[in-house]
């Protein structure tokens, strides 16, 4: 049971111009006056943060800004880029304090960075539950990499996730001291290893860094949301994204998952309830865990797994579950045999968004 949350670029309108030294303090104001009304505690602002908000800036407006800023290594697992244009204009001020209301304040994010250009505002928002230590490659042969950090209070059980130059998925656990990780990673030169870091937090397992490193350390490949070759034969949002996972299936050699009646409803249900609560998460708040929600539902399997994601498309939802190291490993499990997917499609105050379930698991 893995969570991964492919997160939103949102544009509230276009064009820009001369840079800024610092963003007008209304906006600063706005974050903390909205976690505070709700009884949350604000994020803090970073300069790490504000710098990756200047790297959003500098992208092109057609460019993904969450594959632009996890290239540039921002490795958190939730991370949530905003783009606001005209950011003083009443209507886009209102927007901006329904976004946070909304979608930012909800998912319990931690640090933010803002930066200036222009007419246009870009504020990075992070859910940091994995402090990283810089990477450091073996001095002797260059071909293992140590990595190390802590997570966050609330956090632990550690899983390592590494997509094999063969796309498959391998996983161990670190070293564990506390709250402090540590792991060493063989790594072939020249080729790019993902790796992912989930805990278990208050809202089950959770992604709590994502980053690609390659045998100098972090580097910038990242992957990109593709189309279906073949777009035939399924009927909405949830007929597509199975046929991506069978269509990537298939590519690496392996058998199509079958659709399965009964996990599509018990996706769809989660999914519809994730997007009544703007929360995306294996336990919702007053929910039951995954293998619970199954159970009520009367499956008996001895193998499941459950993938939420927030996204704006199907295929950036696809693209994103695809790139994770767990998630993936989850999609080409040995043992599963059937899938559900479960769509809900929610209106935000910058736009319409996708609550994304899947459901695989054995089936007789």
């Amino acid at each position: 049971m893995r969570i991964f949350l492919p997160m939103l670029a949102c544009a509230l309108a276009l064009l820009g111009s001369l840079a800024e030294a610092q963003p007008p303090a209304p906006w600063i104001h706005d974050i903390v006056t909205t976690f505070e009304t709700l009884g949350k505690a604000p994020p803090e602002r970073i300069t790490e943060l504000d710098r990756a908000a200047e790297i959003a800036l500098s992208a092109e407006p057609d460019e993904d800004l969450r594959h632009v800023l996890r290239s540039r290594g921002v490795h958190d697992g939730l991370l949530l880029p905003v783009l606001l244009v005209d950011p003083e204009e009443p209507t886009v001020r209102r927007r901006w304090q329904m976004l946070l209301q909304d979608q930012v304040a909800s998912q319990s994010l931690t640090h933010f960075g803002v930066a200036r250009q222009g007419e246009r505002l870009a504020v990075v928002f992070v859910r940091r539950a994995l402090e990283l230590d810089p990477i450091i490659a073996s001095e002797s042969d260059g071909r293992h990499l140590a990595i190390s950090g802590r997570l966050a209070s609330g956090y632990g059980d550690p899983v390592i996730y590494v997509t094999r130059p063969d796309q498959r998925v391998r996983s161990f656990r670190p070293m564990l001291l506390g709250q402090q990780i540590s792991f060493k990673l063989p790594v072939q030169e020249e080729a790019a290893a993902i790796i992912e870091v989930i805990a278990a937090g208050p809202r089950g397992a959770e992604v709590v860094a994502l980053l690609t490193v390659n045998h100098q350390g972090v580097t910038r490949t990242i992957t990109r949301p593709r189309e279906l070759t073949e777009k035939a034969g399924w009927r909405g949002p949830s007929d597509e994204l199975i046929a991506l996972v069978n269509e990537d299936r298939v590519r690496i050699g392996m058998s199509r998952l079958k659709p399965d009646s009964t996990l599509n409803q018990t996706a769809s249900q989660h999914a519809q309830a994730m997007a009544k609560q703007g929360v995306v998460a294996h336990v919702l708040p007053g929910g039951e865990p995954p293998a619970e929600r199954l159970g009520a539902a009367g499956v008996r399997t001895r193998r499941f797994f459950e993938n939420v994601a927030l996204a704006r498309t199907v295929e950036q939802a696809h693209a994103e579950l695809w790139e994770s190291p767990s998630h993936r490993m989850a999609l080409t499990d040995e043992l599963i045999t059937h899938i559900g997917v479960g769509v809900a499609r929610a209106i935000g105050a910058d736009g319409p968004v996708l609550y994304i379930v899947e459901h695989v698991a054995h089936r007789p």
